[in-house]
């Protein structure tokens, strides 16, 4: 029988770990900012001209590998286009390859690269909210829930009223 969560296998082993950063090597590969989760592990990404994509996580980074490789709006990837024929149709599926923490995307400088749309997202989304408006007038809501329950009865009942003792 074993138990427990496999915290041990988990643990940061000491050892050589690899300091080096993926980085882009061929033209297949982009960096990427993810706009939208969609849920299943894929995301709706964008890239440094504006191209809109659907990321997909591997296999292997998913599960006990999650940990490390968490996706979330606004983080960065590293994606590889499959191949430059599937990525021309809209919304084309790519594949994740490496997800950058704010210290590495820092380090790379991603963030001055995909300014201009993270700006673009901030403004659309304060823009949603323009339209709530909150109060701090109780009675005027309580007033108006009363007036509708009054009317509710009254086309319930047709106009007629009752007596409760007929009931």
């Amino acid at each position: 029988m074993q138990g427990g969560k496999k915290a041990k296998s988990m643990a940061r082993k000491s050892g050589n770990h690899n300091t080096d950063l993926p980085v882009v090597v061929s033209p297949e590969e982009e960096y990427v900012i993810v706009t939208a989760v969609s849920g299943n592990g894929r995301f709706r990404v964008t890239n440094e001209k504006g191209v809109v994509y659907v990321a997909v996580v591997p296999g292997s980074m998913r599960g006990r590998k999650k940990r490390k490789n968490y996706v979330e709006t606004n983080s960065f990837l590293l994606i590889n286009n499959r191949s430059s024929w599937q990525t021309l149709k809209p919304l084309a599926h790519v594949d994740v390859e490496y997800v950058y923490s704010k210290s590495e995307a820092q380090q790379l400088r991603l963030f001055d690269k995909f300014n201009e749309m993270i700006r673009s997202q901030m403004i659309h989304s304060n823009h949603d909210n323009a339209d709530i408006q909150f109060s701090n007038n109780v009675e005027e809501v309580v007033e108006k829930q009363e007036s509708t329950d009054e009317s509710y009865l009254d086309t319930c009942l047709g106009g007629n009223s009752f007596n409760i003792d007929d009931i």
